[in-house]
């Protein structure tokens, strides 16, 4: 089956060296749900060469490669990757076409994609890409008529591959920049047989396939996680036309997924079938609500680039992905469309009181309080709040420089922002004074004594006044107490079944939604899994992102076409 991909990627992750001439590469995961069948993980990879030394158009060249990808809309796999590399030949044109010859930037470029075990793969000059499947070694080199055709007057040909990754030890491997000594094939098998590790291979095949700096290798496994984002070394420059090593990406979402209009529609009516017809969707002794939903901002196509929602007192706040910009919509008024009102804060912002822009925001969260503010995390490590009375505060957080792995973004029960570090596997809460986060902040839970929690995979966290829960990128909830006891929150069954949650958000009352989106439902239960009610609507057929309103009286979810809103029934 042909699984329909749609726009933005929140998840760019450029790997950089300081060196204005390395190349660089980005990993992408994005969660789509194709329901009723399931919901899969597509994994963009992106390789380029040469680095760019504009840190403005580095960012646009790789949105670009990512749009184009996402954004191709009922093509095939080999027509997708191809929109992705045509597509940073189109920046790299527009911008040549601007400055004088010696500013011109040319490149090669390696795109991949994983769809289910099979990696589709478009190369562009100088690149190649090699398959390790059960044992033996395939390969593909791009078309070296012009070694760096990105970029040219005339549109570049680009080489289509595929090749199966199905058992654990298999590999892609993408290339670019490399050198091709004589027994470069040789090589890369011998690696690739003797090196489980994919980050050990990419280094070793980095030098091998080098010549006076390493070639840029990118190893992909069958099951190869985006990582989360990477922060920016506090000793890097914020100047836009200096290259940072290692600049982070938006937050790993796994709730990010994709459906045109017509899927949705579609969906919306298999829905409907299946609560009319199936035995087993509802159990006698449960209580379902049907809900009615509003569309509250209709964004089309464009729903596909939010990653974040969040829910204050005064509005309904949006994270856009491809714009790099902060949204807010009043909480009453339906059939919203973003628009110039709507802008509450984007990449380049000043804000008073700030001794620079605001960068490249990357999460979200809103912190109750008097009045309640609006978190803003950048790039840059700056945690900008927003208050509800229009007053805007810059915090340099000095504990940020302890930062490493930004996993999840929550709200405490006190109201304290969570910031779990996956790297670092610690959950960390900070104390919130008005629109002033205080540091230090206090560790609520620590990898060294909690062994078994997978802090790395952990997408969402939700704080209670004795415990934590945390949605993890396979589906998965899990409430972790004080003295580490994980208890397994999941929703009831339905056809024999359970589902993966695709979003979790407090009720306000003491209890926890659970979003099901195979099943076009929202359950409630209380903190220690015993079930609540359901609530059911055939328009939340693929919900991604869940929020309820302050009072708990109101249910948003961010759907294929937009972000809907719902009066919850009183119980």
């Amino acid at each position: 089956m042909s699984v329909v991909l749609g726009t933005s990627m929140s998840l760019a992750q450029p790997v950089l060296e300081p060196t204005p001439q390395t190349p660089f590469g980005a990993v992408v995961a994005r969660q789509l749900s194709v329901w009723p069948f399931g919901a899969r993980t597509a994994r963009l990879f992106v390789l380029v060469d040469p680095s760019l030394a504009s840190q403005s158009l580095r960012n646009g060249l790789l949105r670009a490669m990512q749009q184009g990808y996402f954004g191709s809309d009922g093509y095939s796999q080999t027509r997708a990757v191809r929109e992705a590399a045509l597509a940073a030949h189109y920046v790299l044109r527009h911008h040549n076409r601007d400055v004088l010859p010696l500013n011109q930037v040319n490149a090669a470029s390696a795109v991949a994609a994983l769809r289910g075990n099979v990696a589709f793969v478009a190369l562009a000059g100088h690149a190649a890409a090699f398959g390790w499947h059960d044992g033996e070694l395939t390969a593909q080199r791009g078309i070296l008529r012009l070694p760096r055709p990105l970029g040219l007057e005339q549109d570049p040909v680009i080489a289509l591959w595929r090749t199966p990754l199905t058992e654990p030890g298999d590999r892609l491997v993408l290339v670019c920049g490399a050198s091709w000594p004589p027994d470069a094939e040789q090589q890369v098998r011998t690696i690739l047989a003797s090196t489980p590790s994919t980050t050990e291979a990419e280094q070793k095949l980095a030098q091998v396939l080098g010549d006076t700096r390493p070639a840029s290798v990118l190893v992909i496994a069958p099951h190869t996680r985006a990582p989360h984002l990477r922060l920016v070394p506090t000793s890097e420059p914020l100047a836009s036309d200096t290259p940072a090593p290692t600049p982070p990406a938006r937050r790993s979402s796994p709730i990010r997924w994709l459906a045109t209009a017509l899927g949705a529609l579609l969906f919306g009516l298999l829905a409907l079938g299946a609560l009319a017809m199936s035995p087993h969707t509802v159990l006698p002794t449960e209580r379902v609500d049907a809900l009615s939903p509003r569309m509250a901002v209709r964004l089309g196509g464009a729903a596909a680039n939010v990653d974040d929602l969040a829910v204050g007192n005064a509005a309904l706040y949006t994270l856009d992905a491809v714009e790099g910009a902060v949204r807010a919509y009043a909480l009453d008024a339906t059939e919203q469309r973003p628009g110039p009102e709507t802008l509450l804060a984007r990449a380049g912002t000043w804000f008073a009181g700030a001794s620079r822009p605001l960068a490249e925001p990357v999460a979200i969260e809103y912190l109750p309080g008097s009045p309640g503010s609006l978190a803003v995390i950048d790039q840059s490590r700056t945690l900008m709040q927003l208050g509800d009375d229009g007053t805007s505060s810059t915090l340099d957080v000095p504990t940020s420089t302890s930062w490493q792995e930004l996993g999840a973004l929550g709200t405490g029960a006190a109201g304290e922002l969570l910031f779990l570090d996956s790297r670092a596997r610690q959950l960390l809460a900070y104390a919130a004074s008005g629109q002033t986060v205080l540091d230090p902040p206090r560790r609520l839970l620590d990898g060294a004594s909690l062994t078994g929690l997978r802090f790395e995979r952990v997408a969402q966290v939700i704080g209670t006044p004795d415990s934590v829960v945390m949605r993890l990128d396979d589906g998965t909830v899990h409430r972790v107490n004080s003295n580490g006891l994980d208890q397994l929150l999941q929703l009831p069954a339905v056809g024999g079944t359970t589902s993966a949650i695709s979003a979790i958000a407090s009720d306000r009352f003491g209890g926890i939604y659970l979003a099901d989106p195979l099943d076009a439902r929202v359950v409630q239960t209380t903190l220690d899994g015993t079930l609540v009610r359901q609530l059911r609507a055939p328009a939340l057929a693929g919900v991604r992102a869940i929020e309820v309103s302050l009072d708990g009286r109101r249910l948003y979810a961010l759907v294929a076409t937009g972000v809907l809103v719902a009066d919850i029934p009183a119980l």
